[in-house]
């Protein structure tokens, strides 16, 4: 082995101290080497202090002089010590090849996790139990893998923390206890003025707002906003047909309000008001129709709406007593007695008087089966009043008009048909559309009509007339 000479030396009188310049002392001398001085005198190297300075002992006896030549040389101890040190390596790599070195790694703690970092050693990974693996982060878990499943723990109180890491502010908590231990589950943003977005395929599918709404389909505009192009609403009872049910409940802070829904013990559907008040009904943004609290049916507005049309009639009515037609004389203007060519009509109209069968009677029971009505043709009316003077006469493809209330008239417009269809369904057998009967479409058409009650008084009052004529002659 070579003296390591490179560099000068700089040695002090009586002093132990070598200052090297130029020199590489750390990788080229060790302690037991020999130092040879400017003064031709052997030395032990005591220390290698630095790449630059030595300790030497004894002390140096030359003189003191710069810049000198100086020479490092090797011992027998280089050898020793490197044996005695590859000893020890190999000793100590043992446990390292049998532990680590084979994969093994001690089972470490959330403190002092087996797998860490050097500059932060109570961060990374631990084992907590048999098939569970711990992640720790500042000495507590974070995190573990237990079974194949990945369980999250966030900051105390919270199971969950997910944050942009360029903006703390945006992100998510997600928590089994809620808040600090509150035992409920919790999910929510870290911060105010973010909303909370579920998705699928990439395409928004429910949001809740800062505004606490919750969208389906569509951002919010009110607290339970539902957008779909099929079903919207499904309510399914979970008992068979025949027992159970399945409602819809409305309520404020007091309690029940009422409530809409399916009764499977007798298969109604009922609309329910709880407190002493009425139901509504209603279209085109106002109130059409209610029910009253004591049960009366009844229109919202006063001589509003009727009740069935020329078009679509009422078949039949069934009540205890008769109608009520209001007849105050502060409603009306009057005007008297009927004239003498509308008694005129009226003779001639109660001689029109007689039975009749309707067609869809005949058509459906036979002409043995149907009933029998008594009244009048409402165009044979129509045409004695006109040929009195008092109406115009009826004429094709014009609309026929009266100033008598007796006398009715309507027209409606066609209806196209429908055609049943089947329910859709999407790919994954959600409900699109349900199935649809056929409606049958409608020509359009008109019909004539009389009000029998007035007819009948207007018939009265021609027979009274009648009756005073007669009476007179005699009298006469």
């Amino acid at each position: 082995m070579t003296w390591y000479k490179t560099g000068t030396v700089t040695v002090t009188n009586g002093s132990a101290t070598i200052i090297g310049a130029g020199t590489a002392f750390v990788k080229n001398a060790l302690a037991g080497d020999g130092f040879r001085g400017p003064d031709g005198f052997m030395y032990e190297v005591v220390n290698v202090d630095s790449d630059t300075q030595l300790t030497i002992s004894p002390n140096y006896a030359g003189a003191t002089a710069a810049g000198q030549a100086y020479r490092i040389v090797p011992t027998q101890g280089r050898i020793i010590a490197l044996s005695e040190g590859v000893t020890t390596l190999i000793d100590d790599f043992g446990a390292v090849r049998d532990g680590i070195g084979s994969g093994n790694f001690p089972d470490g703690t959330a403190a002092a996790p087996a797998l860490r970092f050097g500059a932060d050693t109570d961060t990374g990974l631990y084992r907590v139990g048999n098939n569970i693996v711990g992640i720790a982060v500042a000495g507590g878990e974070v995190a573990r893998f237990d079974g194949g499943a990945l369980a999250l723990k966030g900051p105390s109180g919270v199971g969950v923390l997910l944050q942009n890491h360029e903006d703390a502010n945006r992100g998510l908590v997600v928590s089994a206890n809620g808040d600090a231990g509150s035992g409920y589950g919790y999910i929510g943003s870290t911060s105010s003025g973010y909303d909370i977005r579920f998705g699928i395929d990439a395409v928004e599918a429910v949001r809740i707002s800062t505004a606490r709404d919750f969208g389906i389909g569509v951002p919010p505009a009110v607290r339970l906003h539902v957008k779909s192009g099929g079903e919207i609403q499904r309510l399914e009872t979970t008992t068979a047909r025949g027992g159970g049910a399945c409602f819809q409940g409305f309520y404020d802070p007091s309690g029940a309000k009422g409530f809409c829904g399916y009764s499977a013990i007798d298969d109604g559907f009922d609309i329910w008001n709880s407190l002493n008040h009425q139901i509504r009904f209603g279209t085109n943004a106002t109130y059409r129709w209610a029910i009253s609290s004591a049960g009366g049916f009844y229109p919202v507005a006063d001589n509003a709406y009727t009740l069935g049309g020329g078009e679509n009639r009422v078949s039949e009515i069934y009540a205890v007593n008769g109608t009520i037609n209001t007849s105050d004389e502060r409603d009306k203007t009057w005007r008297g007695a009927p004239t003498e060519a509308e008694l005129r009509a009226a003779r001639r109209i109660a001689a029109e008087l007689g039975f009749y069968q309707w067609n869809d009677a005949i058509a459906a029971k036979g002409a043995d089966g149907a009933r029998m009505h008594f009244g009048v043709r409402a165009q044979a009316v129509w045409a004695i009043m006109a040929d009195e003077g008092l109406i115009e006469p009826l004429a094709e493809g014009v609309d026929p008009g009266s100033a008598y209330a007796f006398l009715c008239w309507d027209k409606w417009d066609a209806v196209e048909p429908v055609a049943a269809t089947d329910e859709v369904r999407d790919g994954e057998g959600n409900l699109i559309a349900p199935a649809r009967a056929a409606q049958a479409g409608r020509p359009a058409g008109s019909r004539f009509g009389v009000r029998v009650d007035q007819l009948a008084l207007f018939l009265i009052a021609a027979q009274d007339a009648r009756i005073a004529a007669l009476e007179a002659a005699v009298a006469a």
